[in-house]
């Protein structure tokens, strides 16, 4: 599950992964409002991308199954886990943004929000901002799920993460999931974009996690 902005190829470097491929079924996704899924047309309720991705998880499903996220496709993840509980066994998080108190709104996204901006920019930006906009008031209204998630969940974050930062996002997961059910991996020198930038190691992380559940 992307964040905001992406695509489903934005793993294509996992989707070509030799051992992944020897392990799993690989499956990605366009998030609502981002390349084949309703381009250009925003949707900031969690809730409705959820069950767009479980209706995915429905089609082909699987004798055991984990979600890999990224940054704002990582609360959809917890949601898709709790009203699904019987198709997810777990949970893998990539620098998620859940914390709806402690991501931060840089000067570039009022400035991508503004009229005169959306008139130029393309459409995957003016949907990744109507998000970034409305993300804390998002959040707020689905906290009541992270507590119901009963799969594994195993959150790798940066410590230098300036989009989702590390102490509020860590510290959020701790409060809120699960204590016997949280794994927390930190990157000394991470930032947001850990995914790309540690790609061997998460890659391992997820080989792992799937040996371990």
């Amino acid at each position: 599950i992307h964040g905001a902005p992406g695509t489903w190829d934005a793993f294509k470097e996992y989707l070509a992964d030799y051992d992944l491929n020897q392990n799993f079924r690989l499956i990605s996704m366009d998030r609502l409002g981002y390349g084949g899924s309703e381009k250009g047309q925003s949707e900031t309720d969690l809730e409705i991308h959820a069950d767009a991705a479980n209706q995915i998880l429905k089609k082909y499903r699987s004798s055991k199954t984990i979600i890999v996220s990224h940054s704002y496709g990582s609360p959809i993840s917890v949601i898709m886990a709790t009203k699904e509980p019987t198709l997810i066994d777990g949970l893998v998080m990539c620098s998620p943004v859940n914390d709806p108190e402690s991501e931060p709104l840089k000067w570039y996204s009022y400035l991508a929000n503004l009229n005169v901006s959306r008139l130029v920019l393309p459409d995957f930006i003016d949907v990744a901002s109507d998000e970034k906009m409305s993300h804390r008031n998002s959040l707020e209204k689905v906290m009541r799920f992270w507590k119901e998630v009963q799969c594994p969940v195993l959150q790798y974050h940066g410590k230098k993460d300036n989009l989702a930062p590390f102490k509020g996002n860590v510290d959020h997961s701790m409060q809120h999931f699960q204590k016997n059910k949280l794994t927390i991996i930190p990157e000394e020198k991470g930032a947001h974009l850990l995914i790309w930038f540690k790609s061997a190691t998460f890659k391992n992380i997820i080989l792992n996690f799937y040996e371990n559940l």
